[in-house]
């Protein structure tokens, strides 16, 4: 069953998208090109902008030409820059402009064309010219010796049992799949911002679990050479001390690494210079949609712009079969010559002239199976076609489910996370307390130390693992 995408009003670019999509559903009539909607330009693909006190802002180019930006980078602005500079959406846009001038080109085909022509020639005998390649409609005169002409040559598409219809309607559909198309390219621009994003606020959390740790190594080492000036413990404290102080320092390092590969994954997914300077700002995860499982199945099978670009190229099969059809019927075309010929132009010989008027009809009859093989050609490609839509829809389903799982798992997750790290936390205050009390040796501050980065750490991937989570639900169930 071929379902037809549906729109939905919103304040979002997500309103912007099912809006253009419901456009396209428009049939035109035959042999005029239908109005299909392009894909909006970057300018006009702008999401709710946060207030900032310092804007993102561009400040340049870098030496490959890419835009440098700086300023403060939240979520929402890198959505909306990411938008306007992926090179993906950019390639979507420009595949949309060529499938509209291919349906300029079909409809063209069904209107009158009108050339004109002039030759002339010496030599001893009459001889038949006709008009050079690439020009249409082409011409065919007798030119005598030394003779000049000049024609116009008019041809009007008549009857052709629907070849030229069939031809339009599918480029017709063949340029609303590259429009669905172009709209899947914004969806996976939006999931890949939203992805690189939540695995720089990843990396910057590790890197703030390490400086944490580092610094706690560091007191505690600190604590250790004071215990041992008092006596208090052995030598091999402070060595074990010192051992996690530079294991911790390693760990840090190892961390910027980190941050600064995932802070560059993220200005490629943006499409700018990897010299851009970012401010990040973190924002607590969302949850995930509020949906049940059906309307997220429904959403998805109704808006996933892959689907629809699936449904647009199975219509511009089938009407590539019509096409195939049409090529056992006749041709008919009014065709109008005009031609003023002066004889003998050389030697001021006089002019002539006149025009005719005529029908010509053409009905092929037998071409040695080339149009049987075309149609059946046609037939298996619509039908081809019709098992990939089919193997498509199950996909989806199946990446519904899983992805609904994984979002409400993540959430999950990040919730025992949270109560991980304040048991942790608690933990290691206690030690502090026994420690002070002389209740506990060093070792077990070092162990809740431990329990607590590990805790931090826990946090830091949950808080990742909600937010990719959530951006491939959206993304699955054709949400923005």
């Amino acid at each position: 069953m071929h379902r037809r995408p549906r729109s939905r009003r919103s304040g979002t670019v997500a309103a912007l998208s099912g809006l253009a999509l419901a456009v396209l559903l428009l049939m035109a009539p035959p042999l005029r090109a239908a109005p299909v909607e392009t894909p909006p330009q970057p300018a006009g693909l702008s999401l709710p902008q946060e207030e900032s006190s310092q804007p993102l802002v561009q400040v340049g180019l870098d030496a490959a030409g890419r835009p440098r930006y700086q300023g403060r980078l939240t979520l929402t602005a890198a959505l909306d820059l990411g938008l306007r500079e992926n090179l993906s959406v950019a390639l979507g846009g420009i595949e949309s402009r060529m499938a509209a001038a291919e349906t300029a080109e079909a409809a063209a085909m069904g209107r009158p064309k009108l050339s004109l022509g002039a030759v002339g020639a010496g030599g001893t005998a009459p001889m038949v010219w006709s008009a050079p390649p690439g020009a249409e409609p082409g011409f065919l005169t007798v030119l005598p010796p030394g003779a000049v002409s000049l024609n116009a040559t008019l041809m009007v598409p008549v009857f052709t049992g629907g070849l030229l219809a069939a031809r339009l309607e599918a480029a017709e559909y063949s340029q609303k799949a590259a429009v669905a198309r172009a709209f899947l390219a914004l969806r996976q621009a939006a999931r890949a911002v939203r992805t690189a994003w939540h695995a720089v606020q990843q990396a910057r959390a590790q890197q703030e679990v390490a400086s944490w740790e580092f610094q706690q190594q560091q007191e505690l080492l600190r604590l250790a050479h004071l215990q041992l000036d008092q006596g208090r413990v052995a030598r091999v404290v402070v060595l074990r001390a010192q051992a996690e102080v530079t294991a911790a320092e390693g760990r840090r390092e190892l961390a910027g690494a980190e941050v600064a590969a995932a802070e560059a994954e993220l200005k490629t997914a943006l499409g700018v210079s990897v010299q851009s300077d970012f401010e990040y700002e973190s924002a607590p995860p969302e949850p995930p949609p509020q949906a049940t499982e059906e309307e997220d199945l429904r959403t998805a099978l109704s808006d996933r712009p892959d689907l629809v670009a699936a449904r647009y190229a199975l219509e511009a099969r089938d009407r590539r079969v019509a096409q195939a059809v049409a090529e056992f019927s006749p041709q008919v075309y009014a065709m109008a010559m005009a031609e003023r010929m002066h004889m003998g132009a050389f030697q001021g010989g006089p002019l002539e002239g006149g025009y005719q008027v005529g029908l010509g009809i053409a009905w092929p009859l037998f071409d040695g199976g080339q149009r049987a093989a075309r149609l059946e050609r046609a037939q298996a490609q619509k039908e081809i076609g019709e098992l990939e839509l089919e193997r498509l829809e199950l996909e989806v389903t199946a990446q519904v489910v899983a992805a609904r799982a994984r979002a409400h798992a993540a959430w999950r997750a990040l919730e025992l996370a949270e109560a991980e790290v304040a048991a942790a936390s608690e933990g290691l205050r206690i030690a502090r307390l026994r420690h002070q009390a002389g209740r506990s040796i060093q070792l077990e501050i070092l162990d809740a130390v431990a329990a607590e980065r590990r805790a931090r750490s826990t946090l830091a991937e949950a808080t990742a693992l909600a937010g990719r989570a959530r951006a491939d639900l959206l993304y699955v169930t054709g949400r923005f």
